[in-house]
């Protein structure tokens, strides 16, 4: 990773070496760690090598802990396999240092790599898995991965700035301003509708359903005199619809009649 990528990364973990690899897991503790993720870092990457091994390594690559339904993966399990580096041609564990001229490829390994490797196997089978890496979510900040902002701080710095009407809103659900009404849809002295908006900038509870981006209300056109405004008779709101989206930000709206 470049500097210039260190932005990027939201945790950096650096562990001590398990030396030596082949000892079993059973006489050493497994390491372990605690990360965080947000809606922009949340691919998680490790390796470790394989000591002391010539370039052997095992390790996960932009493993994806953000869901489909814009959650987060509760926990994941995995069997690794070591890898080569295509540093150095050394077969075995202890092999002398013979760096590889030109550099090739990272590759897994395979079982019929060398008969002194000690994945060997003549009849080419399957290599065993030499590690298992388990990741669990253990707590919560309180965001869907695609919604909450990087810095859940922030939050409730805008909670203080913003204006909070007295409506239906839960508290978990966290908005920007109303815009500005818009011009009424009607540009004569005849009844019309006018809309303002807000954008959904975190759900801190997915179990709370958050209420409506939009708002509607009727209006009388430009060409109507204050007068005439003051003797409209409005009915009570109408329930909500329903929400335009399933997962995520969506619409919905509500009318009331003259």
């Amino acid at each position: 990773m470049s500097p210039s990528q260190g932005d990027e990364v939201l945790t950096v973990i650096k562990m001590k070496a398990q030396w030596p690899a082949w000892q079993p897991l059973n006489v050493r503790a497994a390491p372990s760690a605690e990360f965080s993720v947000d809606r922009t870092r949340h691919l998680m990457s490790f390796l470790t090598m394989l000591g002391p091994s010539p370039d052997w390594n095992v390790g996960l690559s932009s493993e994806d802990l953000c869901t489909r339904e814009c959650g987060w993966v509760q926990k994941v399990v995995q069997d690794l396999i070591p890898w080569d580096a295509g540093t150095d041609s050394g077969v075995t564990y202890e092999s002398p240092n013979k760096p590889t001229a030109p550099q090739e490829k990272i590759r897994p390994l395979t079982s019929l790599d060398h008969p002194q490797s000690p994945f060997y196997d003549p009849e080419g089978g399957a290599i065993t898995p030499v590690a298992r890496v388990v990741v669990e979510r253990i707590a919560r900040k309180g965001e869907q991965c695609n919604i909450v902002p990087d810095n859940v701080d922030d939050i409730v710095a805008d909670i203080a700035q913003e204006e909070k009407e007295e409506d239906d809103t839960p508290e978990t659900c966290i908005y920007s301003n109303w815009s500005p009404w818009s011009a009424c849809s009607s540009s004569t002295c005849e009844k019309g509708k006018r809309m303002r908006q807000r954008m959904l900038k975190a759900q801190l509870d997915l179990s709370v359903p958050c209420p409506h981006t939009q708002d509607f209300e009727p209006c009388m056109g430009p060409g109507c005199s204050d007068e005439d405004a003051s003797t409209c008779m409005m009915s009570e709101w109408i329930t909500w619809s329903p929400c335009s989206m399933s997962c995520g930000a969506g619409v919905r709206s509500r009318e009331r009649a003259m």
